[in-house]
């Protein structure tokens, strides 16, 4: 239901407002493009939240009568990595991905103490901070960026 209402509202604004986008090339690159990257793409999706989601995966394995749970929720990993496959942009991905991580703290929630969980979001919130980002400029070139930290410390 969530999705039908978000797809209708974003439909009809568009529609009432006159909006469109102006290269759906450049705003939606092809599969087949995006899996030349699909590394750098599946990485973009959570990137240190892996640690998060891979936990609570982990966890609803642990618990019994919850296969269901655990297929659903696998099934909404592989879609948002799909969705990091096709736009291949850190802020829109993880705009995309962010519920799922609120989901997988919600599971490990259930059965981590507050000081496991807090120690666990340090975990990813480091190693997002400290891993090097990346863009990808028209399909064509990877150009590296440093770390947020280094260019936190680089910014006057």
């Amino acid at each position: 239901g969530a999705i039908m209402a978000y797809g209708l509202t974003r439909w009809l604004m568009a529609r009432l407002l006159s909006w469109q986008t102006p290269d759906s090339n450049l705003m939606t690159p092809s599969f087949k493009w995006g899996f030349s990257f699909a590394q750098l793409a599946i990485w973009i999706t959570y990137e240190g939240g892996w640690i998060l989601v891979g936990a609570a995966a982990w966890e609803l394995t642990r618990i019994p009568m919850s296969k269901g749970r655990l297929l659903l929720f696998l099934g909404a990993v592989v879609l948002s990595c799909l969705t990091g496959l096709v736009v291949l942009d850190t802020s829109r991905v993880a705009a995309f991905s962010f519920p799922l991580l609120l989901a997988a703290l919600a599971i490990l929630s259930r059965s981590l103490t507050r000081g496991e969980l807090r120690r666990m979001l340090m975990w990813a919130a480091g190693l997002t901070v400290l891993a090097p980002n990346f863009e990808v400029i028209i399909g064509m070139a990877v150009k590296w960026l440093p770390p947020y930290v280094v260019v936190l410390l680089h910014t006057p």
